[in-house]
C-alpha cells in the first residue's frame, strides 16, 4: 500500500513538474498595450513621463484654484508661502511616499480643516429642512428647477453659507487652462494610488451645485442672461478639468460638474418665461464638444497600464499573458470611451473568456483566475458617464434651438425635423436622431445598452436605462 501511494505521490510531482515546466516554457513574449500608441511602455515611470510632462505648479492653472478652493476665507491664495506648499507637496524631489501619507492625514489638507468640516455639517442641517432641493441627479426627468423655487429661502441660507468659497469658485472660473500636475508615486513598477494626492473634490462638488443652484433662482428672479452665463462659465471649467485631469477620480467627478451645469441650464431654457436670448445665448456658447472634454483617455490609459503589471513567481502564472488579459480589455475599454456605442463590437463590460474548453487549466490557470478575479468589469462605468455626458450636452444644444424655434402649429417631431442641430447630432448610441417622447416631454438616447427601452425612467447612471433630458415647451 505504501509504494502505490509513493508512486501515486512520484507521479504527481512529475505531472506538476512537467505543468510548471509547459507553463515556463510557452509563455508568450511582451505583449503591446494598444491603448497606448506610440508612448514609451517600457516602464510606468517613462510611459507616465511621456504621456504626462512635467507642469510647472501655477497660479493662474485651474489646476491649482482647485487645490485652494476649500482653503478658510482668511487665507490668501494668492500669497508666495501657499503656493510654495503646493510646490513642496508635488515635487519629486522634495516628497516621498511617507511624507505625503503624513500630509494627507496632517491638517494642512484642506479636506482636515475645521473650516471645511464646520461648513458640511452646517449645509447637511439646512438639507435636512428641506425638500431635497440638492440632491437634483437621481432621475433625469426631475424638474430641479421648482424644487429649488420651492425651497427659495434654504437654497438662500446656503448661498450665504458658502458665499466666501463660491466667490472665490466663481474668479477660478476665468482661468485659461486648467492641466492636472499630480505628484505620481510608484511603487514595484505601479502607481500607488493610495498615496496620490487630489484636491478636496467634495468641496468642488459641493460649490458647484449650490453656484449652479443659486444661479438658476437668479434666472428665475429675472437675471436671465447673468445666470445663464455664469453656469455656461461652471460648464467650460468642467471641460477644461476633464481634458486637463490626470486622476480618474478628479476627470469623473469633473464631467459630474458638466452635468449639474447642464441640468442648471435645462431647468432655466424649461420656464415659461425664460427669454429667447437665453437659447441664443445657449446655442453660441456651447458650440460642439469634442472628446477630450467628455471622455477619459488619458485617465484610463493612466489606470489600465498601472494596473496591467501583473507578476507572479508561481510557475503556473505566465506573467505576460496574464498582462495580455488585462491590456486587451484597457484597449477594449478605451477603444469604447472614444467610439460610439452603435459601433461597438462587444459590451465593454465583458472580460475575455479565458476559461474555455475542459483544458482551460493546462496553459497559465493562475494567471487567469486572477484576472476573472480583477474588478475590471467596473471600468465599464466610466465609459457610461462619458457618453452619458456628450449625449445631455447634445441634447441641450437641440433643446435650445426648439424652444427658440418652436411653432405650436405643426408637431414637436415636425419642430425637430427642421432643426439644423438635431439633423447634425444624432445619437452616438442608435446612429439615428434623437427620439422624441411625447407623452413624457423628453428627447432620449438609446444608452449605452444600446436599445430603445422607450425613454425608460430610471437613476440616470443605470446600465440599462436610456438617456434623456426632459424639454417642457410653451405657446408664446
Amino acid at each position: 500500500m505504501k509504494k502505490i501511494i509513493l508512486r501515486i505521490i512520484l507521479i504527481l510531482i512529475v505531472f506538476l513538474f512537467l505543468w510548471s515546466g509547459f507553463n515556463l516554457l510557452t509563455d508568450i513574449k511582451e505583449p503591446k498595450f494598444k491603448a497606448a500608441g506610440d508612448i514609451d511602455t517600457s516602464s510606468v515611470v517613462a510611459f507616465l513621463n511621456e504621456l504626462f510632462p512635467p507642469i510647472p505648479v501655477d497660479k493662474e492653472n485651474g489646476f491649482y484654484k482647485l487645490w485652494t478652493l476649500a482653503e478658510p476665507p482668511d487665507v490668501d491664495i494668492e500669497s508666495e508661502k501657499l503656493l510654495k506648499m503646493y510646490k513642496d507637496l508635488n515635487d519629486p524631489k522634495k516628497t516621498t511616499e511617507k511624507s505625503i501619507k503624513n500630509w494627507i492625514n496632517s491638517k494642512s489638507n484642506p479636506k482636515n480643516r475645521e473650516f471645511i468640516k464646520r461648513l458640511k455639517k452646517k449645509r447637511r442641517e439646512i438639507l435636512k429642512k428641506s425638500d431635497l432641493w440638492d440632491n437634483y441627479s437621481q432621475y433625469a426627468n426631475r424638474d430641479w428647477g421648482r424644487s429649488i423655487l420651492k425651497n427659495r429661502e434654504d437654497v438662500l441660507k446656503m448661498e450665504e453659507l458658502m458665499k466666501p468659497l463660491m466667490e472665490r469658485y466663481e474668479k477660478a472660473l476665468n482661468i485659461r487652462y486648467f492641466d492636472d500636475y499630480t505628484l505620481v508615486v510608484f511603487k514595484d513598477n505601479k502607481i500607488n494610488f493610495a498615496v496620490v494626492t487630489v484636491p478636496d473634490l467634495l468641496t468642488w462638488i459641493h460649490v458647484a451645485k449650490q453656484y449652479t443652484a443659486f444661479n438658476v433662482l437668479n434666472a428665475f428672479e429675472g437675471n436671465w442672461i447673468k445666470s445663464t452665463e455664469n453656469i455656461i462659465k461652471n460648464m467650460d471649467f468642467a471641460k477644461k478639468a476633464t481634458k486637463g485631469s490626470r486622476t480618474l477620480i478628479t476627470n469623473l467627478v469633473a464631467k459630474t460638474i458638466l452635468k449639474i451645469s447642464i441640468w442648471g441650464i435645462n431647468s432655466i431654457m424649461n420656464r415659461p418665461d425664460c427669454p429667447d436670448e437665453v437659447f441664443e445665448l445657449v446655442l453660441l456658447r456651447m458650440p460642439d464638444i469634442k472628446y477630450d472634454e467628455y471622455g477619459s483617455r488619458k485617465p484610463l490609459q493612466v489606470e489600465g497600464f498601472s494596473t496591467s503589471q501583473v507578476k507572479s513567481i508561481i510557475p503556473l502564472f505566465q506573467n505576460n499573458r496574464t498582462k495580455k488579459y488585462y491590456y486587451d480589455h484597457f484597449s477594449k475599454i478605451i477603444k469604447s470611451d472614444r467610439t460610439p456605442p452603435y459601433k461597438w463590437e462587444s459590451d465593454p463590460r465583458e472580460l475575455e473568456n479565458v476559461k474555455q474548453g475542459f483544458f482551460w487549466w493546462v496553459q497559465n490557470p493562475f494567471g487567469k483566475f486572477h484576472y476573472k478575479k480583477a474588478a475590471l468589469g467596473n471600468f465599464a462605468t466610466v465609459v457610461l458617464k462619458s457618453w452619458h455626458s456628450k449625449v445631455l450636452y447634445d441634447m441641450t444644444r437641440i433643446s435650445a434651438e426648439l424652444h427658440l424655434k418652436y411653432d405650436p402649429l405643426i408637431s414637436v417631431q415636425k419642430n425637430l425635423d427642421g432643426l439644423d442641430s438635431y439633423r447634425s447630432l444624432q445619437d452616438p448610441c442608435s446612429g439615428k436622431p434623437y427620439i422624441w417622447h411625447e407623452k413624457k416631454q423628453m428627447l432620449y438616447s438609446y444608452g449605452v445598452d444600446r436599445d430603445d427601452d422607450g425613454g425608460k425612467d430610471g437613476p440616470i447612471q443605470f446600465w440599462d436605462a436610456d438617456f434623456f433630458l426632459s424639454v417642457i415647451l410653451y405657446v408664446k
